[in-house]
């Protein structure tokens, strides 16, 4: 290989890495600017040296082709460990991925209400597969599931176990709690499982399709408890504008559908939202319902990211053993190999 070549290479893996890693001393990179003058270095009398070999014995190898390249292999070898070297000593650094992430609690209805038509099949089995989405696009996060009606009960603790957190999902059926609408008794307990983590984010998705007309903790209250815990609630309204075809039962508990006004409690999940610093979202379609968990999620990573102190970890001892090995290779090439040749 033509030096002028091999150097271009050289000056090519250099900016690469420049590219790829911060340097925490980086004046070493200027001593980069004295390797093509390594050259020297093995000049003796006018014949390059590998070891006792000069170019004249070089010429004298009883093979043609590969053997007679490897002296002058052991000179490219040596000059990149040496490139290798002063990038180690330039203390080349990555950013250190935080592998802690937001812990996040899911809060769902499953009151009667959840059963309208509005969705297809219903708005339960919607708001299911666009939370299962939602958990299985979270990386490091931590996430758990509440459901509530008439009250409220944690199906899954927070855990980073995804597959764990679907299966639980998928179980999700109305009649597991007794019917009515406990937005406050959801919320609380929510913020419960939350007010022991030390992650930097902790935040609550809260989905009702209705009014708080049940429970023991008010919706205030609740979210009371949230902004103490620094707790940020996201709430989501659930249902389509005007009427909707909604369940009902009869006198013998039998359920029955009809067209019914659509009420949602907006302005409630508005001040909840608002006084722990989330958002109030309206869900009128599995689409949108989609759109707004996209939206939270772009709004928590942004704000994790700015609570993350960016930290950098050194990653000298990648170029220093890369250059170890490319020195170990050509003390051989030097020193073992090509004696044999001779002996």
């Amino acid at each position: 290989m033509p030096l002028i070549l091999f150097y271009a290479f050289l000056l090519c893996l250099t900016l690469i890495c420049i590219q790829l890693y911060d340097f925490h001393s980086p004046k070493w990179l200027l001593t980069l600017i004295i390797l093509p003058f390594i050259s020297f270095f093995f000049i003796k009398n006018k014949h390059e040296v590998f070891g006792e070999l000069t170019l004249n014995e070089v010429n004298e190898i009883p093979a043609s082709g590969f053997l007679k390249s490897l002296p002058s292999s052991y000179k490219y070898l040596s000059k990149t460990a040496l490139l290798f070297m002063i990038l180690s000593l330039a203390r080349p650094q990555e950013e250190m991925v935080p592998t802690e992430g937001i812990d996040i609690i899911i809060t769902l209805d499953v009151s009667l209400s959840m059963l309208a038509k509005d969705f297809e099949p219903d708005r339960l089995a919607a708001a299911k597969r666009v939370a299962k989405e939602f958990v299985k696009d979270r990386q490091n996060d931590r996430i758990g599931i509440v459901i509530y009606a008439a009250e409220s009960y944690p199906i899954v603790p927070l855990t980073s176990n995804k597959q764990t957190i679907l299966n639980a999902i998928d179980g999700i059926e109305f009649g597991e709690l007794r019917d009515g609408t406990a937005i406050g008794m959801g919320l609380a307990s929510a913020v419960n499982r939350l007010k022991e983590s030390n992650s930097e984010s902790k935040a609550v998705i809260l989905l009702s399709d209705g009014e708080n007309n049940q429970g023991d903790i008010r919706p205030e209250v609740a979210s009371e408890l949230a902004k103490a815990y620094g707790v940020r609630v996201y709430t989501i309204g659930v249902g389509s504008e005007g009427t909707a075809l909604s369940p009902g039962r009869d006198r013998f508990g039998t359920i029955g559908y009809r067209e019914a006004p659509v009420r949602i409690d907006e302005r409630t999940l508005y001040e909840i939202a608002e006084k722990t610093g989330g958002q109030y979202f309206r869900a009128t379609s599995e689409e949108k319902l989609k759109e707004i968990y996209s939206e939270i999620d772009k709004l928590e990573k942004t704000r994790f990211e700015a609570t993350i102190i960016k930290q950098k970890a050194d990653v000298f001892y990648k170029f220093l053993s890369i250059s170890l090995a490319l020195l170990t290779l050509a003390f051989a090439l030097k020193n073992l190999l090509f004696k044999s040749i001779f002996s």
